[in-house]
């Protein structure tokens, strides 16, 4: 949002008459981006930089581009280009219904890095479009097209290989490589000084105040033997300051210090690594998780000490030991529902609880939201009382086996979630990969006559080989992702049969009190399929299905009552997240 703002404010400083460009100009796009690493570099000039020079193009060709012909992509690589909002947004109105016959942008690599398919593809796809693509650093062929998208994806490939070298050799000579200093510490030079000079060389030292808080944490736990949620609400109550714009102790973030053998003396890099998960999120961008590389990848860098390694380990111990008892009888496959249910009152997730007694446990589903300190501290702790696990299992599958009972309705429901649009642009795009794959293939057979003939030298054709069977193993092997999704698509068939089977066992009998009858692994598999959430809403008394299966029921629909049998246990045993 800010930088949308950003660029707001760029085009009207720019603007004329409410264009860019030639008031009386013909329309045009406009496509600018910045990648998340650029970003950080450029600061607030990326975006309102490549918006100026397209604004400079625009005033030479006598085009206009008006504000809501401004495409803006704001923290995406320029590795891949299927899922940035807003060149999908450009895409689709181009093929189906466009504004203009002209699209301005700054370099080639604003609108792909990728030299080896995506940009041949992209611009391949705007003249099949009769739309013409206007470059502020424009090239003059196919072969320097080629020649700069291969510069520029070199050129960032290897800055990234640099950068990695460069935080290995870091590391190797006893340096920190994190970005900002853990909660604890602060960055000094290597004489120990607080400087400018210290931001460069990150070595660390304790710091005068927090590192005494995270003293506290440990003593809190190996000495008095707090629970992380006590520790978090005592730091709040104490008004302890957070290192950033937090505010408030949560038991997770008080969970990272703790297990963290930084405060042994041991920083590790090059331990963890970034991958993605193939999901997106709502805002487009992918989604990624961190691995952890092997042991023998870590670099070890010796650090001052909070407190000793056997402290550190009892702690641990502790932890180990309260994580055990709060797990106990909690396996995933207990809860049907986990991850699914969501507190209709204040947003917020259900959690699992164990209630009762010891001698009689009960399970629940409870508002994450009625204990978690942040809620507490904001005033916004929920009151829901909670779920019986077992009544609210049983009457959720109950409706959606009523549903599911009719197949041709889950097939319809399945079916509609498939992308036809997407099968046939994945089927477009190995079309051209493979289109590519048959232009280098004739190109080397070219070369290869050429070197025969002796128009050539050894030295060159080598060349020219090498880049061919560099440019065949990067088309290839885009061609193995592209496979991989199509294949990922069809096998949802063999979902849908499973669950048709599953289906048809229900019909043959089961006995309607019976959840066992059908495995938990399917059940959960339909539910996932078929249910995106469950709201509920225990003041209301109304439980709300989002997803594929849309419905809501109120109390007198359900098959338990709201109210009494929805108390908070007076004993909880156990949370689980």
């Amino acid at each position: 949002m800010e930088q949308n703002l950003i660029v707001k404010e760029a085009f009207d400083r720019l603007a004329r008459k409410g264009c860019l460009g030639d008031p009386d100009g013909e329309l045009a796009y406009c496509y600018i981006r910045v990648s998340s690493a650029q970003q950080a570099e450029d600061g607030r000039t990326g975006l309102p930089r490549q918006l100026e020079h397209c604004h400079q193009v625009a005033t030479e060709r006598h085009l206009k581009i008006s504000w809501e012909l401004v495409f803006a992509d704001d923290g995406f690589s320029g590795f891949e280009f299927e899922n940035r909002p807003a060149l999908l947004r450009l895409r689709k109105e181009i093929k189906k219904q466009p504004r203009s016959r002209f699209l301005i942008i700054e370099h080639l690599d604003r609108l792909s890095r990728n030299a080896r398919w995506h940009q041949g593809f992209l611009l391949d796809e705007f003249v099949k479009y009769h739309v013409v693509t206007i470059f502020w650093k424009s090239f003059g062929s196919e072969i320097e097209r080629a020649v700069l998208g291969t510069i520029a994806e070199e050129g960032m490939r290897s800055e990234i290989s640099r950068m990695m070298d460069g935080m290995i050799l870091k590391a190797k000579n006893g340096r920190v490589t994190a970005k900002r200093p853990r909660f604890g510490y602060m960055f000094v030079d290597s004489e120990g000084n607080v400087s400018e000079k210290a931001k460069k060389d990150t070595h660390y030292a304790l710091h005068p105040k927090e590192s005494k808080i995270t003293r506290w944490i440990f003593d809190n736990i190996i000495r008095e033997h707090k629970s992380l949620r006590m520790i978090a609400a005592e730091m709040n109550e104490k008004k302890i300051p957070t290192r950033f714009n937090g505010k408030i102790w949560c038991s997770g973030t008080i969970a990272r210090i703790v297990s963290d053998p930084l405060y042994k003396g041991e920083f590790y890099a090059h331990r963890f690594y970034v991958v993605k998960t193939g999901r997106f999120n709502p805002n487009g961008h992918p989604c990624q998780m961190t691995r952890e590389r092997p042991k023998e990848e870590w670099i070890k860098v010796t650090v001052p000490a909070t407190l000793t390694s056997a402290e550190w380990q009892l702690a641990q111990d502790i932890l180990a030991a309260n994580q055990k008892r709060s797990t106990r009888n909690m396996k995933r496959r207990d809860w049907l529902l986990s991850a699914f249910c969501k507190c209709a009152i204040c947003g917020y997730g259900y959690l699992t609880v164990i209630g009762g007694s010891p001698d009689r446990p009960i399970r629940y589903y409870a508002c994450n939201a009625r204990n978690q300190e942040r809620a507490r501290i904001l005033k916004k702790a929920c009151h829901s009382p909670y779920v019986r696990a077992d009544e609210l299992e049983t009457f959720v599958w109950s409706k959606v086996e009523e549903l599911l009972l009719n197949p041709d309705l889950v097939m319809r429901l399945l079916d509609e979630d498939d992308s036809a649009e997407q099968d046939r642009e994945e089927e477009q795009h190995l079309q051209y990969i493979q289109s590519q794959l048959d232009e280098n293939l004739r190109r080397y057979e070219r070369w290869q006559k050429a070197y025969e003939s002796e128009v050539i030298s050894l030295n060159e054709f080598q060349g020219y080989r090498n880049e061919f069977h560099k440019q065949k193993a990067d088309l290839e092997e885009a061609n193995r992702v592209i496979e991989s999704k199509v294949v990922e698509r069809l096998s949802r068939e063999d979902q849908k049969v499973q669950i048709l089977a599953g289906l048809a066992e229900l019909r043959e009998g089961l006995p309607q009190d019976d959840n066992t009858g059908v495995p938990f692994e399917m059940r959960r598999r339909l539910l996932q399929q078929l249910l995106d959430c469950i709201w509920i809403d225990s003041h209301e008394k109304t439980i709300r299905f989002e997803g594929a299966l849309k419905s809501s029921y109120r109390a007198e629909d359900t098959e338990f009552v709201f109210g009494s049998n929805l108390r908070s246990p007076q004993y909880v045993r156990c949370w689980s997240r």
